[in-house]
């Protein structure tokens, strides 16, 4: 009992500091949205919306799904879980951005837009697909 109190005090710390970073990227972006004209805008404030935006998606969705799978699961598995909810925040950061990014440029189509998902699905196949060792084992 006094590990799993432990563990979950840990977990309400680890939240609450992500919480914070993720929130604070969310006003840099929106501070840099707001006061950047991009008609007059230097090539790095491109760069850095881009940055800010992918960083605070990416710790937004993990975020949620993180507290999701943990009220589901419970926190038995919770490395696993935080590494998987890491992975789809970073897939569907690259799939925004990257739409974004390609729409930026006028280059976004259906078809390139299509294809940058389907190799993002294709990428998470592989993971859901390969054989993880056991975390207790290393086997």
């Amino acid at each position: 009992m006094a590990i799993y109190l432990e563990a979950t005090m840990k977990l309400k710390k680890f939240f609450w500091t992500n919480e914070v970073i993720v929130s604070f990227l969310w006003m840099l972006f929106f501070v840099l949205v707001n006061f950047t004209n991009p008609n007059k805008a230097h090539p790095i404030i491109f760069f850095a919306f881009f940055i800010l935006f992918f960083a605070a998606l990416v710790g937004t969705w993990s975020l949620l799904e993180l507290r999701i799978m943990v009220k589901m699961r419970g926190i038995e598995r919770i490395r696993h879980t935080l590494l998987t909810a890491l992975r789809h925040g970073v897939m569907v950061g690259i799939v925004v951005a990257g739409i974004l990014f390609m729409r930026l440029f006028d280059i976004l189509h259906l078809w390139q837009g299509m294809i940058l998902v389907v190799a993002i699905m294709l990428l998470e196949a592989y993971f859901l697909t390969r054989k993880l060792p056991d975390i207790d084992t290393g086997v």
